[in-house]
């Protein structure tokens, strides 16, 4: 029985890392539109190439973690997931989460430092 409710928790996770996705993705969006109205954008290169590494990785990790997670859930209905696969999921899904966090962070300081008055 308890099988059957994991099938169900797999569907939420996968929603949850979609999210992600898609916040890592509009954040780009906003970020290239910063850079597109900002008068001086040189002066911030080093904070704007942070903050765009960190979305890309974001969006990498949750997809890489979403793949994991599918081939994990198959492997548990069959009682033969690899070991080291329940840990990637959980390394892969804090990479996501800390550099989605670091990257609005750098979001943040990069419209601050070019569209203050």
């Amino acid at each position: 029985m308890s099988d059957k409710r994991g099938l169900y928790e797999v569907p939420d996770f996968y929603d949850y890392l979609k999210h992600l996705t898609t916040l890592s993705t509009g954040s780009l969006v906003v970020l290239a539109t910063f850079v597109q109205n900002s008068s001086s954008p040189r002066r911030s290169v080093l904070i704007f190439g942070l903050s765009v590494v960190c979305f890309l990785i974001s969006v990498v990790s949750s997809i890489m973690c979403m793949l994991f997670t599918l081939s994990w859930r198959r492997y548990t209905d069959n009682n033969s997931a690899p070991s080291w696969e329940g840990s990637a999921i959980a390394v892969l899904f804090m990479v996501t989460a800390f550099t989605l966090f670091l990257g609005i962070l750098f979001l943040a300081i990069f419209g601050v430092a070019n569209f203050a008055i």
